[in-house]
């Protein structure tokens, strides 16, 4: 396995103590992400950083696991008038402004998770 590799099995052996740490303080978990492809296949023809490889259903996936777990997402404006003492919170944001960022609407929409889009 090469270096990439292993920080990447690291990352993912290591997030979820991280994640119950985070919670227990009271901390704002912050998701950056960029492109977001239709799919595992779409994402295999590396048409932007291949490090960055989420997909529609895998952030369906990582949503409703963090909502199930009792995160409330936040908005900017939502994060400055937040009750500190509440259920742990998480903000969603895509840098960048990538035009596949679309592809996520219907699934924020769906979820009920206020999302920041950069466009530069």
């Amino acid at each position: 396995m090469n270096l990439a590799g292993l920080v990447h099995r690291a990352e993912e052996l290591l997030a979820p103590a991280g994640t119950l740490l985070q919670r227990e303080r009271g901390s704002l978990l912050t998701f950056l992400l960029h492109g977001v492809y239709q799919d595992a296949a779409e994402a295999d023809l590396e048409l932007a950083d291949p490090g960055i490889r989420m997909h529609v259903d895998a952030l369906r996936t990582m949503l409703e696991y963090f909502l199930g777990a009792g995160y409330r997402f936040l908005s900017p404006q939502a994060l400055v008038e937040a009750d500190p003492g509440g259920r742990p919170a998480a903000m969603l944001t895509f840098d960048d402004g990538y035009a596949n960022n679309l592809r996520v609407l219907p699934l924020l929409e769906d979820l009920g998770v206020p999302a920041t889009i950069f466009v530069s």
